[in-house]
């Protein structure tokens, strides 16, 4: 989705930031810009009537989006609002006079999907392996009086573990490991 697909909402938060109204609207492709200064109080009527257009809602201020969310969901729940942060992340800057390009790809980066990222379902049934010096040794301790722990110690210079654990410890290193969190195999020498 690009900005020319959204209404685009502008705050100079309160004339904080040095924004150029006719240089916001020439990038933006816009006739007719208007800056907000309080978006987020006095002109909440003006985000309220960016939501019943048709168009998604790019609002650039994250500081307020629970406000606008909030506000959304009563008045247009099914107009989708996204947000960028112009403010903190360039209109506060030393350079915030000449900040407008970065601006913009602040705007054009609010406007990109994120890919989906691949999930695994897991089931820890409580049990874990712990490997390492004596760092490991110690988590395993930590551990070992809520879960079913495997200790493998490749280092035990200067350790000298107590008599009774509640877990079993190997010395060793781990060779191999497949799978995922939550279902592995690992290959101990």
């Amino acid at each position: 989705m690009s900005l020319e697909d959204k209404t685009v909402l502008i705050c100079d938060c309160e004339g904080t930031m040095p924004l150029d109204q006719k240089a916001f609207a020439k990038a933006l492709g816009v006739e007719g810009l208007k800056l907000n200064t309080q978006l987020c109080r006095k002109q909440i009527d003006n985000f309220r009537a960016a939501l019943a257009g048709e168009k998604p809602v790019l609002v650039a201020c994250t500081q307020e989006a629970p406000l606008f969310e909030e506000t959304a969901a009563e008045a247009a729940p099914d107009i989708a609002v996204s947000y960028a942060n112009i403010r903190e992340r360039a209109g506060w800057s030393k350079d915030a006079k000449g900040a407008l390009p970065k601006m913009m790809a602040l705007l054009e980066e609010a406007t990109l999907e994120a890919p989906g990222t691949p999930a695994v379902t897991m089931e820890s049934e409580g049990s874990v392996l712990v490997f390492g010096g004596a760092e490991a040794f110690e988590a395993a301790t930590q551990l070992g009086s809520r879960m079913d722990v495997t200790c493998v110690l490749t280092d035990t210079d200067g350790l000298m573990p107590p008599r009774l654990t509640e877990f079993v410890v190997y010395k060793g290193a781990v060779e191999t490991i497949a799978g995922h969190l939550g279902q592995f195999q690992a290959g101990l020498k």
